[in-house]
């Protein structure tokens, strides 16, 4: 059970084609999908997550194979699910993205194959699916098994995966800013015709679903997961962010400040002065930042309502940091 509709329990069956989870950054999409680990896990389903940015390596109840030092070897992987009572989340930071859809290609064959002999893993979750399925890429590269059932592809908008999964796909999940935009965008690569209109943005904790066997969307209002965690506090806190760290350059790039962690930003952050702190926040910097790069929604959320309703920098400045120091430093 990841949710109810009108009030009743809702659910997914445990044998079914695939679902596409889509919505902008911040909207929710890692907590719907630790709600439905945790049900897979309750139900004694086994699953494998394919994990790019590492974001659930402190689930409980799975092994991780596989870090930001270590490419995860497929034979392992493989080795590791025949047992249906481990539950795996294979991590590919270490990884360099260019090669991560050969990985995906050659893991998903062997997936299969085990599949087939002996009717698990019983579902696939495929994170931040454009990094293993770019859509730029030549479908003949994937070799996708004909029997691709219970995979869950989650990404922020449809048309940045590789159109070929999407003939496993009769369901879409939308989430976020824009919900009506992923539905029509996910029925234009179906190539289904529907009326959208009466779509719209969601508060937070319910989503729309759509199974394309009915013509329209309805709500659901999802289960909060039991374990509620702070992604990678200690990476994010102290540690060194390399490529996802945050720039303040201020207007006309007149800095060139690089915050590695959350600490960094915060020291930072209390220096710079008011025309470059402004600068980011008009531009939505902060927000983008802590949901893209931090994957902490809920802070992404309040710096967004701070970003579109407070223009004074001391003030600002406060409440982002405030918030920050919470999560982070208390």
């Amino acid at each position: 059970m990841i949710g109810k509709k009108d009030g009743e329990d809702f659910s997914l069956s445990a044998y079914r084609n695939g679902i596409v989870l889509l919505g902008s950054s911040g909207g929710g999409k890692s907590t719907l999908t630790t709600t439905f680990m945790e049900a897979l896990v309750a139900t004694k389903h086994q699953f494998c997550i394919l994990d790019p940015e590492g974001d659930y390596t402190d689930f409980p109840n799975a092994v991780v194979i596989g870090d930001s030092a270590h490419v995860p070897v497929v034979d392992e992987v493989i080795a590791f699910l025949d047992n249906p009572g481990q539950n795996a989340i294979v991590c590919l930071l270490g990884i360099p993205i260019e090669k991560r859809p050969y990985f995906f290609s050659e893991f998903i064959s062997r997936v299969s194959d085990l599949k087939n002999k002996t009717g698990h893993p019983h579902w696939l979750i495929i994170d931040e699916s454009n990094h293993v399925l770019p859509v730029e890429m030549e479908k003949s590269i994937f070799s996708l098994p004909d029997n691709l059932k219970n995979t869950l592809f989650i990404s922020t908008e449809a048309n940045n995966i590789n159109q070929s999964v999407f003939k496993y796909i009769d369901t879409v999940i939308s989430m976020g800013d824009e919900p009506a935009q992923v539905l029509t965008d996910f029925a234009k690569i179906k190539e289904i015709s529907n009326d959208f209109s009466s779509v719209h943005a969601l508060p937070k904790g319910k989503v729309w679903v759509w199974e394309i066997s009915q013509s329209a969307p309805f709500v659901i209002e999802t289960k909060k997961p039991e374990h509620l965690i702070k992604r990678h506090i200690g990476k994010y806190a102290t540690g060194d962010m390399d490529y996802n760290a945050f720039l303040f350059k201020g207007p006309e790039n007149k800095l060139n400040l690089k915050a590695n962690n959350v600490l960094l930003f915060v020291q930072m952050a209390e220096v710079v002065d008011d025309e470059t702190w402004n600068f980011h926040l008009k531009r939505h910097d902060y927000s983008k930042w802590f949901a893209d790069s931090l994957h902490d929604e809920e802070l992404a959320r309040l710096s967004k309502e701070i970003e579109n309703g407070q223009s004074d920098a001391a003030t600002s400045k406060d409440k982002v940091l405030a918030y920050i120091k919470a999560t982070y430093t208390d």
